[in-house]
């Protein structure tokens, strides 16, 4: 009988501890972190757009009748996603301050509009990818709080996991160092055709052999590596208004077969490509979006030189100079 009065005892100081904790305020603090082997900028673009959230965070998947809206511009404070389900609670997660390496959100759920949490993750750049944190704190009862870095720990643990696989699936965009240049009038010795696309590399192999070979056997020193001007790009119709050129000093100098073009002097936008030829579309089309992004206007010819012989370095060395030449748009406080 005593034993069981002491049991009793101890049960019943366990209920009260657990009652008491229920009331009494404490505070939490879980962080978690994963590699992922991609640069900070793709990593952070499926934090920053809620959109993405809602594909990869934890919670989602426990209730695949969740109702989620997001609202607001990504990537800007106020952009906001809410949810609500039967299983995992209703609530809203608010961006409230970016930077160039971390995110922060305001948490509210609907059961304690009252207590307001904070989340970050964070971005640092290390060997083998990005070092992804992901950190919440706030306050929760006495009773709760000692079980939080479990799981909510878990959920962090599992909703990182999802991230990775998510990135890791993705195609990597490439990143361009686009520079604004002074192009100096330039004078070329060309061979313009609109030709198919099919036959573009029998155009080029076939005149530069001739322009090189022509000017070694005038002796003059061409002032350049073989280049390519373009004056349109018709995918539709697989055709280009192309020429196979290379620079010279003089306007002066001529080869039988071959016309003197000159580019004239302009401001110009100007990347370095390196790798196989294959990939530079994607160095055009990163000059095409930052020419609409600028509101900047095209010039012409668009200019291709191929700095080196792929047949005497890696394929990663390999160096094309894509030259956009450009013009500023005038807005309409700078017209007359």
């Amino acid at each position: 009988m005593k034993a069981l009065k002491i049991l009793g005892i101890i049960i019943g100081v366990l209920i009260l501890l657990g009652v008491i904790g229920s009331y009494i305020p404490s505070s939490f603090d879980v962080t978690r972190s994963a590699t992922i082997d991609a640069p900070k900028d793709q990593i952070m673009s499926q934090v920053v757009d809620l959109n993405d959230f809602a594909e990869w965070n934890p919670w989602s998947e426990g209730d695949t009748t969740m109702s989620i809206e997001v609202m607001g511009e990504p990537a800007t404070i106020g952009h906001k996603y809410t949810w609500s389900s039967e299983t995992q609670g209703d609530g809203e997660m608010e961006i409230t301050d970016i930077d160039g390496s971390e995110v922060t959100f305001q948490l509210i759920f609907s059961m304690d509009p009252d207590n307001v949490s904070h989340t970050t993750f964070s971005f640092e750049e290390v060997e083998g990818g990005t070092l992804v944190s992901w950190h919440m704190e706030g306050e929760t009862a006495l009773i709760w709080s000692y079980l939080m870095d479990v799981t909510l720990g878990t959920s962090f643990e599992k909703g990182l996991a999802n991230l990775k696989n998510r990135v890791d699936a993705m195609e990597v965009e490439p990143v361009f160092e686009i520079v604004e240049i002074d192009l100096p009038e330039t004078h070329y010795l060309i061979h313009r055709e609109e030709i198919s696309m099919s036959d573009m590399e029998s155009f080029f192999t076939t005149h530069f052999g001739a322009l090189f070979g022509g000017l070694t056997a005038a002796g003059i020193e061409p002032a350049s590596m073989p280049s390519a001007l373009y004056w349109t790009w018709d995918m539709e119709n697989e055709k280009s208004d192309l020429a196979a050129a290379v620079a010279v000093a003089s306007p002066d100098v001529t080869l039988e077969g071959y016309e003197l073009f000159t580019v004239p002097a302009s401001k110009a936008l100007q990347i370095h490509y390196y790798g196989p030829y294959e990939g530079v579309g994607d160095a055009h089309m990163a000059l095409d979006a930052y020419i609409l992004e600028n509101n900047l206007d095209y010039g012409s010819p668009v200019m291709e030189e191929y700095a080196n012989d792929p047949a005497e370095v890696a394929p990663e060395e390999i160096l094309t100079i894509v030259t956009y030449p450009i013009a500023h748009k005038m807005d309409s406080s700078e017209e007359m």
